[in-house]
């Protein structure tokens, strides 16, 4: 990419000589071209001109986050440097999101020999990211591994899953990040991993709920103007349920306003899934309270601020544990690149409004990353470690949920009500609701119960 150097201020042009982006070159009947190399080769008679670039960027993420851009460049460069020294084979996870997909770039362009990455798809179109992850794999050169993941094994590999996370986990993306793991031990002894990038740099959909409270309190006409402006490429490209639904839905959700997230069984739905006896043992527990004092002690002061304080806090380190069991489950060790503290202390100096601007959701990372990954995965919209399980539960699971959760063994327990869980079981197999997440949740509380409190199943595992 490339910008010619009279459409510079002089301001510009000396950040972008500081910054290390740039060089000097000369072409043609204008000689004075400011080349922004990104481990890209445009060297050539006729580079293509890419007017007012810096002042799209300036304007998109505010004057401080302009130079945050710039100093996470050079913070994040250094990062992952040090993080490449390994006496072992090394490697990177590679998914279709900009985190990942930047650190391999830098990494790729540090090492002498070609980096090994590694990434998981899935058949279901709307959930399969190979096509840009490829795209990336072959711009920075790199030796991909690349494994389809097949639900029929699932059966067999969840009870080591959980076995291996101590405890019950809500997530289906452990899922992945299971696979990943093993595809990557058989090559290599050390991975990188884009973690940190949403959580310090605020690229979750739900944010969006937050970024347009904090417009509203600060009554910011300049971004309601921008946001305006941005609403029908963001609707096209995210879709209406995001960039609408989501905060419209939060009028009447508390718990999506306060904690960015809702629980799978809301209080109706939870009274009638427990029976007497789990109720009695819960006590009136509600992990609300653990957020709550998260809360109480943030120093934050706006809603956006607030609500990445939050996630930084409890959210991320919850992430953490499980890919650093799941890895070491293959005696993988992870690597966190964006999680360098420098990096964390800066994203942490940046106001959270500046990390969201005109609806695109963690914007100081994608600018960083603009002629570094392709146009395609930049603009795309988020989808991260997410599992078509709906559609598995319904089809190749089918029998595996309806044998775990409606069998003798599972209601003997006695926590959740019988006719409760067939009602969620049936009417998800016919299509009729979906319950998917809740579903997810009671296989992964029997599944944990069979492994760590029978007493077979936990001799048999510890066996193993």
């Amino acid at each position: 990419m490339a910008i010619w150097d009279d459409t510079l201020t002089p301001r510009d042009r000396e950040v972008f000589a500081k910054s290390g982006y740039g060089k000097r070159a000369g072409f043609g009947q204008r000689p004075a071209l400011l080349v922004i190399d990104m481990n890209y080769n445009f060297v050539g008679d006729k580079p293509e001109p890419i007017l007012k670039s810096i002042e799209h960027f300036r304007n998109s993420c505010g004057e401080e986050g302009w130079q945050g851009v710039h100093h996470i460049r050079e913070l994040l460069d250094e990062s992952v440097e040090m993080q490449l020294m390994s006496d072992v084979p090394l490697g990177s996870h590679l998914s279709g999101g900009i985190d990942s997909g930047t650190i391999v770039m830098k990494a790729s362009a540090k090492l002498a020999e070609r980096l090994k990455t590694f990434s998981v798809y899935f058949n279901e179109p709307e959930y399969d990211e190979s096509a840009l992850i490829e795209l990336v794999s072959q711009h920075a050169d790199t030796v991909h591994h690349s494994l389809l993941l097949d639900p029929q094994e699932l059966p067999s590999v969840l009870p080591k899953i959980i076995y291996h996370l101590d405890e019950p986990r809500v997530g289906p993306s452990v899922i992945p990040q299971w696979y990943i793991a093993q595809l990557a031990s058989r090559e290599v002894k050390v991975v990188l991993t884009g973690h940190g990038g949403d959580e310090l740099f605020a690229g979750y959909p739900a944010y969006i709920i937050h970024y347009l409270w904090d417009i509203w309190l600060r009554r910011d006409g300049a971004e309601i103007r921008r946001i305006l402006a941005n609403l029908t490429p963001k609707l096209r490209s995210e879709g209406w349920k995001r960039i609408l639904g989501l905060p419209m839905y939060a009028l009447v959700n508390r718990d999506l306003v306060r904690y960015g997230r809702e629980p799978i069984f809301k209080e109706h739905a939870l009274r009638r899934l427990v029976t007497n006896m789990t109720r009695e043992k819960i006590r009136g527990y509600d992990p609300r309270h653990v957020l709550d004092e998260v809360l109480k002690t943030s120093t934050a002061r706006s809603p956006i601020d607030r609500i990445l304080d939050l996630d930084i806090t409890t959210y991320l380190p919850s992430l953490l544990v499980v890919e650093d069991r799941m890895s070491m489950a293959h005696s993988l060790e992870d690597r966190v690149p964006i999680l360098d503290h420098r990096i964390a202390e800066l994203a942490s100096k940046i106001p959270g409004r500046l990390k969201i601007r005109a609806l695109t959701l963690k914007r100081i990372l994608r600018a960083h990353a603009t002629g570094l990954l392709p146009k395609d995965m930049l603009e795309r919209r988020k989808i991260g470690f997410l599992v078509p399980l709906a559609g598995w539960l319904q089809g190749p699971l089918r029998g595996f949920l309806e044998e775990t959760l409606l069998s003798d063994r599972a209601r003997a327990r006695g926590l959740f009500r019988a006719e409760e869980v067939k009602r969620l079981v049936a009417e998800h197999v016919s299509g009729a609701r979906d319950h998917a997440w809740k579903l997810w949740g009671l296989l992964n509380i029997e599944l944990w119960h069979r492994t760590w409190i029978d007493s077979e199943g936990s001799k048999r595992k510890r066996s193993e």
